[in-house]
């Protein structure tokens, strides 16, 4: 026979149990679907000039790091087309005595809001929306401009398209490094081969044959998995390819006098 109290301190432990394995799978099912949406990037210092880079900009807040000094007018200039190339505008920053931040269509030159940190090294995020382009410079916002208060006209319909693609422009010597996709540089098949040099970044798309003398070939595309890392795909099918086996080489047979 079972006492009530026995019974009570039963039912205690056991929805104590509960609740906390249920608390547990919830923290691990939100945090799988955290890591599964986030973008896998990191720090490049090559980031090219005048070539345009796959990067959603209204998903995926832009890092940057710089390290000029005010005064020198040093720029960060980026240029940001839509994913269909449809011509968005340009993000610049000065570092001038008074520094300060444009944005085309949307009134020209405007000083940040706040005094920027002292600190020479600088990271910069720049969130855009639909709605607004928002920068913080070494965690301390210091612009958050909202496109429909602007005085010209052209500011939102430019600035409202979702951003596909970001360039840094040739005039831009600030920007020391920028967090960016990380490119692809493992084939699906290692016995294909390309008429470019690996890796081939996020967006781009290269011709593999399984020798350059092949008449079969297809083009994959740099793209990611679904936890972001990046992956070639295609459709269709690839070339199939043979390795070539190279017969073994037979020494001959010694004789001992």
């Amino acid at each position: 026979v079972v006492s009530t109290q026995s019974t009570g301190v039963l039912n205690y432990y056991t929805n104590y149990y509960y609740k906390s394995n249920l608390s547990m799978l919830i923290v691990c099912i939100l945090a799988l679907l955290i890591s599964s949406a986030q973008c896998v990037t990191e720090w490049r210092s090559d980031a090219e000039r005048g070539r345009y880079y796959f990067y959603p900009l209204d998903v995926e807040p832009l890092q940057l790091k710089t390290d000029s000094e005010l005064s020198r007018a040093d720029q960060v200039r980026i240029q940001l087309k839509t994913a269909d190339d449809v011509t968005i505008g340009v993000f610049k920053i000065v570092f001038s005595v008074q520094p300060k931040y444009y944005i085309s269509d949307c009134g020209g030159w405007s000083p940040f809001a706040v005094t920027l940190p002292t600190e020479q090294d600088k990271l910069w995020i720049i969130t855009k929306t639909t709605k607004a382009l928002l920068v913080t410079c070494n965690d301390v916002e210091v612009a958050n401009h909202v496109f429909e208060d602007d005085t010209d006209e052209k500011c939102v319909p430019s600035w409202s398209q979702e951003a596909g693609k970001i360039k840094f422009q040739n005039q831009d010597i600030a920007t020391d490094e920028a967090k960016l996709k990380v490119p692809c540089d493992v084939l699906p098949d290692p016995l294909l081969t390309v008429p470019s040099s690996l890796p081939i970044e996020f967006g781009g798309e290269v011709e593999v044959a399984c020798s350059s003398q092949s008449e079969d070939s297809a083009v994959i595309t740099c793209s990611e998995d679904t936890n972001g890392a990046p992956e070639f795909v295609y459709t269709g099918s690839l070339p199939s390819c043979t390795r070539t086996v190279t017969p073994p080489v037979t020494l001959g047979q010694c004789y001992s006098k």
